[in-house]
């Protein structure tokens, strides 16, 4: 299931904060992870990612990423779905410091 079609983007993963945006990535609401209900995707989750990087991004607010979930049946998947996260906010990081969001 891919992120957006949730339909509740602004709730689900993100707490505004007056200074900073909070991202909770990782694998808990990947369809592998044996604990979450969500289900998503690896390109769901990549999608949950990129829209948080981007808009916090697009208002120049920093973001601070914490790592959940990792119960999938598959380690080296779970892994993959913690790693992507980590790239999007690698370059989303590095887009930052060159001001360009």
């Amino acid at each position: 299931m891919a992120y957006r079609e949730m339909g509740h983007f602004d709730t689900a993963n993100f707490s505004s904060m007056r200074r900073a945006d909070h991202l909770a990535g990782g694998a808990d609401r990947h369809e592998g992870d044996r604990l979450g209900k969500m289900k998503l995707s690896t390109q769901g989750l990549a999608a949950r990612d990129e829209m948080g990087f981007s808009r916090a991004g697009q208002q120049r607010i920093p973001v601070a990423v914490t790592m959940a979930g990792g119960y999938g049946t598959d380690l080296v998947r779970t892994v993959d779905v913690h790693i992507q996260t980590i790239r999007l906010a690698s370059r989303h990081a590095t887009a930052w410091r060159h001001g360009d969001g």
